[in-house]
This record gives structure tokens, C-alpha cells and sequence, in this order.
């Protein structure tokens, strides 16, 4: 075989590779075009399986110590479990909702962690939005891409056990039971899944107590059907029944609530936030004026003065309030500076009933309700008398906003905005976990071993400072680290590094090399040393917040102490978090542009076609871009009034609403789904 023939065997080869791959390509397409269904559900479960191991493997934080929020939780949730209810009545029995500790209790029944049981419930949420919005969206590829850009969305990721990362989940459950029944046309449709939606929904409103914010959405679109059902003559149309059917059931779960609570602690209330007395004497003491207020300060030292002498029972609150109760001044203090030595906004309402449990009044529903009602009292003699200057507020439980804090709109919406679009990252942990070591272990017990960031005792740390004195200067006698795994000792050296700073500090020419920074693991139980003498310095009785520290002759003064809730065994997790996260923006940013710009043009065109109702999936985003911008606003009212409200923590629910609205938004003005003319029928 010469050298030609040999080419064209080769060509003739190639050519046959190219059709058969050509072949096989095309077979590929037909396989998809034919089969899109399946192929879309084997993505869509391959994602989903993934999802819950990377979920299952993601480490959160444990506050064992925060009694008012996360460790509360989980109490409450192990009173349930146990068939005790939320345990005996004190003031933070019915403090907040029980959604959350309901949910934990059915996971610990499961036995599989409680990320993982978090996972599987938004998966749950989103494929069943995905499931209703079919009715509105024909294009398989949208759903598809809508319902991948839910699931790794990094705010949803959970970081600590707290309600709000249920919140968003049961949001979802409630817009596809809202669309479900919207839809239901056929009176061989099934009610039972109808009223299934209405009492996941109804959940909703048990999470948080501020859940009326859903509420206009709920309005508008039942009051769109019945306008367009109406003139149609036909009062029991299926969709009016399949409506009527899922408020009912939405209010199933309150209904349950409130009369446990009644049984049990003889109140028909699901927390006492929003109902009673408490919340009204609270707004009494915000409406008391001074003539010097404080922004973030809503019943100064000055202003409980004042109420002290007009009201024996806030009287009997003041051992308490001006006592070891001010320790809820300290957190309002980290983020509020000039509020340090009285009690911020958000904190004061905690202090206040924990004054009131400390005085002996949370021995029952009554009793508390009893004392609440004749301080009110008190209170609004006062203010009728001219004792106490009172002015109402438009918003009673909310503090008044001062003057000067109008001006921090623009910053914080900014903030706001910057954390919808996710430019702001979300945290790849919530900090190290709290101890005791026992209840780390009862609750890690509890919620199914779920991976936890380590304590402060047990993470790794950074350390950075200098060392300089008599005989370290000119390069002398240095630092070394004496460590134990508990098996063997260890030394280890540790790198100098240049410090001009302290040339110029010390006027020493010699003090050139004196800085350094050592990463010191939390396994290890470690001390500094110094080279010329024997004297120790354990590392675990230096401060985070530095400070300095004798050790032989010389000075060790350490800068920063900063321990770090990255986990070396879950780095692999945490890396995949953080790459989503600083990759996430460049899909919702043009999506959420996209779909406003979309939903603009939609109105404007909407706005000149005469004679023609909106559709139902014009509505639709119409409300939910509104319970947006409404939650939006309840948040700016929290954060200029009372604590930090612009917080990812806080907005968690809209996240979801965002991204389905802009999806909505888009289809909407590719579809020219605008307007419809009903086709009104007269009664007979």
C-alpha cells in the first residue's frame, strides 16, 4: 500500500467517525426533543440529590446560649417532641411562633439532621411552585432555570437554627396554593390538594409575627377572580368554591394553635406579640415624650424616671430594669455606640418582660395579662393628667422615628438593594458555635448530629502583634509556641516579620523585625514562650481584643485575636458555598433588571388598551412586586426606628419572590400575556 492509498484509508476513516458522530449527535437531540419530560426530571433529581448532600454536609452555628431566640427554639421544639406542649407558661412561652419548633420536633422524629430536613423542605416548596406555575409558564426551560436559580440560592443556605429559614418555604407554599386555586375551573378537580396548599400556607403565619404582610397579595388575587367571575352570573363557580376553600383552610393552623393555647395556658392566642395587653402598654411607653429623645432609645433612663414616680407598677420593674437586667444594654450598644449605658430600641421590649417574669407575674396568662392591664392604666392616666407628656405614634409597638435618621434612607436602601442583588455576600457561617459542652451535644442530639462550627475554644485562631523589650530588641530573644495535642509536645517556631511602625513608636532603630502572625489550630492547646525564659502564656487566656502581656523581660502585645468558623473538615462544603455565593450575582442581577424593565413596559402598555381587564398573571406580578416593596418597607420602618432591619436574615423571603416576579415579569412581556377580554355572560 503506497502513501496515497494510505491517506484515503485515513480520510475515508475520519469521514466515518464524523457521521457517526453526527448520527449519534442528532439521535442525542431527537432523544431530548421526544423526551423532554424525562430528561427534565432526571436533571431536576440529579440537582435535588446533590443539593441534599451538599445540604446535609453544610456546618451551621449552635447558640446554646441564646435564650430568646435559637436556644428557645429549640426548647420549645423538645417540650413538643416530648408531648408537653411549649412546656410550662413564663414569659417566653408564647413569646414567638410555633411553626419553627413544630418543624424541629417532626425532623427530630426523622433522626436525620436538620439541615438536611431544612433541605428537603425547599426543595419540596420549589418543586411544587414549579408544579403550579406550569398553569402560567408553557416553557419548560424557564421552569427549569427558575427552579435551579431557587435552590443554590447561598441566602437560603441556613447558617444557625432560627425560624427564618422556614419563612421562605412556606411563602412558597402559600403563592402555589394562591395559584392553584386561582385555577381550579373543573369541578373534577380535586378540593383535598386546594385545602392541602391552605394549610401549609397557613403555617406561614406562625413562623414571624409580622406574617400580614402576605396579606395583599391574598386580596388581590381573590378580589381579581370574584371581579372577573362576577358578571358571569355564577356565584358558585368552582373557582370562587376552590377559593373560599383555601382561606378556610389557611386559617386551619392558627385555629389549631389557639386552642392548644387556650387548653394549656388559658389565652386563645398564638403568641402574645400581637394580642393583648403587653403589646399596647408597650406602645404607651414608647408614646411617652422627652424633650431631649435619642435616636434608637425608646423609653430612656430619663423617661423611665418619669414613670417610676407616676406608676407603682412600673415602679416594681425598677430593681430589675436599673438592675442586672441592663446586660440587654450591651448588645444595642455593639452596634449602636451612643446608646451604650441605656437600652436600645429592639432590646428594651426583652428587658421589659423579663423584668416583669423576674417580678413574679408570668405565673399565668392571667396574672401577667392582670399586671399589663393596670400599668396601661396607669400609663394613660398619667398622660390624661399632664403627669407623663404623651404623643401616639401612627405605629404604636414602633418607636418614633427621630428627625435625623430620614436622612439614612438613601444609605440603607442602597443596602438593601445591594442585598437583593446579592452583591452584598451572605456568610458562609453564623461564627463559632456556644457552649457549655453539654447542651452542644443534647441539641446536636436533638436536631440529628447535624455538622456544627466548632467553639471558640475549639477553633482555629490568628493571632498578630509584637514582641519588644530589654533583650528581644536587635533581633534577640524571640517568640517560640510550646503546644500538646495530648499525646505529645510540641515546639514550634513562629516567622518574624518587619515593623517599621514600631522603629518609629520606640525611637529603636533594633525593633526592626519584631511583628508576627501565627495561625494556631484548634486542636491544639498552645502557649507563648519566650527564648530567654521560662515564663508561659497560655493562649487561652489572651483576649480577642488584644491587649498587653508581661512575658519574661519583654513585652508580648498582641493586636488581634480572631477565630475562624471555617472548619478544616468541612472546607470542601464551604468552598462550594462561597464560590456560589460570589458567583450567584451575575445571574440575578440582569434577571431582576431584565424583569423589572419587563414588567415596566408590560404596565405602559397595559395602561392604553382600553376596555380590557388585566391577566391573571399580570395581577399576579403586579402583587407580588407590591408585598415586596410593602416588606421592604416594614424593614426600613424596623432599621430607622428600632434595630437593624436591612439584614439578609430579615429579607429572606423575598429573596424567592424577587427572582419568581422577574421570571414572571419576563414571560409576561414575551408572551404579550397583558390583558384579557372576559367573556361575560348575562344570567339567565
Amino acid at each position: 500500500m503506497n502513501a496515497y492509498e494510505k491517506i484515503l484509508k485515513n480520510t475515508r476513516a475520519l469521514n466515518g467517525l464524523k457521521n457517526n458522530f453526527k448520527k449519534s449527535f442528532c439521535n442525542f437531540q431527537n432523544l431530548i426533543a421526544n423526551n423532554k419530560r424525562w430528561v427534565t426530571s432526571v436533571l431536576f433529581i440529579s440537582v435535588a440529590l446533590f443539593y441534599l448532600f451538599f445540604m446535609a454536609h453544610l456546618p451551621i452555628s449552635l447558640y446554646t446560649t441564646s435564650n430568646h431566640d435559637d436556644a428557645l427554639f429549640i426548647k420549645n421544639a423538645m417540650s413538643i417532641a416530648h408531648g408537653e406542649w411549649l412546656g410550662a407558661y413564663n414569659n417566653l412561652t408564647l413569646a414567638k411562633g410555633v411553626a419553627f419548633p413544630f418543624f424541629l420536633s417532626l425532623s427530630s422524629f426523622t433522626g436525620l439532621p436538620i439541615t438536611f430536613m431544612l433541605g428537603l423542605l425547599n426543595l419540596a416548596a420549589i418543586y411544587l411552585l414549579i408544579f403550579e406555575l406550569r398553569r402560567l409558564i408553557s416553557n419548560k426551560t424557564l421552569l427549569l432555570f427558575l427552579a435551579l436559580i431557587l435552590i443554590f440560592h447561598p441566602a437560603l443556605m441556613p447558617t444557625r437554627i432560627t425560624r427564618d429559614f422556614i419563612y421562605p418555604a412556606f411563602a412558597l407554599f402559600l403563592i402555589a396554593g394562591l395559584i392553584r386555586a386561582s385555577h381550579h375551573d373543573s369541578e373534577k378537580d380535586s378540593l383535598l390538594s386546594i385545602c392541602a396548599y391552605g394549610f401549609l400556607g397557613g403555617w406561614f403565619f406562625l413562623i414571624r409575627e409580622e406574617g400580614i404582610w402576605i396579606t395583599p397579595l391574598l386580596i388581590a388575587i381573590i378580589v381579581y377572580r370574584y371581579l372577573i367571575l362576577r358578571p358571569s352570573g355564577k356565584i358558585y363557580h368552582p373557582t370562587i368554591k376552590s377559593g373560599c376553600i383555601f382561606i378556610l383552610c389557611l386559617l386551619i393552623p392558627t385555629a389549631i394553635v389557639s386552642s392548644v393555647n387556650y387548653v394549656q395556658y388559658g389565652r386563645f392566642v398564638t403568641q402574645e406579640f400581637t394580642n393583648g395587653h403587653f403589646i399596647k402598654v408597650l406602645g404607651q411607653l414608647n408614646s411617652v415624650v422627652d424633650k431631649q429623645d435619642t435616636p434608637y432609645i425608646p423609653v430612656s433612663e430619663k423617661k423611665r424616671a418619669l414613670i417610676y414616680k407616676v406608676s407603682p407598677s412600673f415602679r416594681e420593674l425598677k430593681p430589675f430594669l436599673e438592675g442586672d437586667l441592663k446586660v440587654w444594654q450591651e448588645s444595642g450598644c455593639a452596634i449602636y455606640p451612643h446608646t451604650c449605658g441605656d437600652y436600645a430600641g429592639g432590646w428594651f421590649m426583652w428587658a421589659f418582660r423579663d423584668a416583669v417574669a423576674r417580678k413574679g407575674y408570668y405565673q399565668s396568662t392571667k396574672t401577667a395579662e392582670d399586671f399589663y392591664r393596670q400599668l396601661g392604666n396607669e400609663i394613660t392616666k398619667a398622660c390624661r393628667e399632664g403627669l407623663l407628656s404623651c404623643q401616639s405614634n401612627l405605629l404604636p409597638v414602633i418607636p418614633s422615628i427621630p428627625k435625623e435618621n430620614f436622612s439614612l434612607i438613601i444609605p440603607k436602601l442602597n443596602q438593601a438593594i445591594k442585598n437583593l442583588l446579592v452583591i452584598n455576600p451572605t456568610d458562609l457561617t453564623a461564627g463559632p458555635s456556644l457552649e457549655p459542652r453539654f447542651l452542644l451535644e443534647q441539641y446536636r442530639d436533638f436536631l440529628g448530629y447535624p455538622r456544627i462550627t466548632p467553639t471558640e475554644s475549639e477553633s482555629d485562631f490568628q493571632i498578630k502583634g509584637w514582641f519588644y523589650g530589654p533583650t528581644a530588641a536587635n533581633q534577640g530573644a524571640w517568640l517560640e509556641l510550646i503546644c500538646t495535642d495530648g499525646y505529645r509536645n510540641l515546639r514550634l517556631a513562629i516567622a518574624r516579620e518587619q515593623s517599621p511602625d514600631l522603629i518609629k513608636f520606640f525611637k529603636d532603630s533594633r525593633a526592626s523585625m519584631q511583628r508576627f502572625t501565627v495561625q494556631i489550630s484548634g486542636d491544639l492547646k498552645c502557649s507563648f514562650a519566650s527564648t530567654d525564659s521560662r515564663s508561659l502564656l497560655p493562649q487561652n487566656l489572651i483576649s480577642n481584643k488584644g491587649g498587653a502581656y508581661p512575658l519574661g523581660l519583654n513585652t508580648l502585645f498582641i493586636d488581634q485575636k480572631i477565630p475562624s468558623p471555617t472548619i478544616r473538615d468541612h472546607h470542601n462544603t464551604l468552598s462550594i458555598k462561597e464560590r456560589i455565593t460570589s458567583n450567584y450575582r451575575w445571574v440575578v442581577i440582569p434577571l431582576i433588571i431584565i424583569g423589572l424593565i419587563s414588567f415596566f413596559i408590560a404596565t405602559i402598555i397595559c395602561l392604553f388598551i382600553k376596555k380590557k381587564w388585566p391577566s391573571f398573571l399580570y395581577v399576579l406580578s403586579l402583587a407580588l412586586w407590591g408585598v415586596i416593596a410593602l416588606r421592604m418597607l416594614i424593614l426600613m420602618i424596623i432599621e430607622l426606628s428600632s434595630f437593624p432591619g436591612i439584614t439578609i436574615l430579615y429579607m429572606l423571603p423575598i429573596y424567592p419572590m424577587i427572582i419568581i416576579v422577574s421570571c414572571l415579569s419576563m414571560w409576561l412581556l414575551f408572551t404579550r400575556d397583558f390583558c384579557i377580554t372576559p367573556a361575560f355572560k348575562k344570567p339567565q
